[in-house]
């Protein structure tokens, strides 16, 4: 199975779209610094108890991190997660452009939201227009997307639309 380790951005946005429920082919794990700042910091946030009960009902799990790289650069709660994912094996998903090149440099698997929705899309948990809608409430929620990357996804989008025969068209 799947193990993938959230970073707190991608947890809030997706908390926010309130489809991590729909995660239920992966292992989700957040460390414990990763809870703090959205749970506890969060406390009173509709997306913050979301999460709390996603951790109630076992579809996110606390974990404690043991070994931490390092890096002056990123807060604890990044490099917690980029540790526990170098150290199990796991997926860190992380949005932030420094995190993700610290776990690129550091031999860390890493991916972010968009990887999340496409997931969900690919098992058939989401439709291409939900994965759209729901990346567009991101944004509208503060979430940062480079236009260039917004067509890639919309590019993808599409092309997941076409019928089998006409991929290569």
């Amino acid at each position: 199975m799947t193990v993938w380790v959230f970073d707190a951005t991608p947890l809030i946005y997706l908390g926010k779209l309130r489809i991590l429920e729909k995660l239920t082919h992966t292992t989700n794990l957040i460390p414990r610094s990763v809870y703090q700042e959205v749970v506890e910091r969060g406390n009173g946030l509709p997306e913050a108890q979301y999460i709390q009960n996603l951790i109630g009902n076992g579809t996110l799990r606390i974990v404690e991190v043991t070994c931490t790289l390092r890096a002056p650069h990123l807060d604890a709660a990044d490099l917690d997660v980029l540790s526990h994912a170098k150290g199990n094996n796991c997926t860190a998903i992380v949005d932030d452009r420094a995190a993700r090149l610290t776990g690129e440099f550091a031999n860390v698997k890493t991916a972010g939201s968009i990887h999340v929705l496409f997931t969900l899309l690919h098992q058939k948990k989401l439709r291409s227009q939900e994965v759209k809608q729901a990346i567009d409430t991101m944004i509208d929620h503060g979430w940062y997307c480079s236009t260039d990357l917004y067509s890639k996804i919309l590019q993808k989008l599409t092309e997941h639309n076409r019928p089998p025969h006409c991929q290569n068209i």
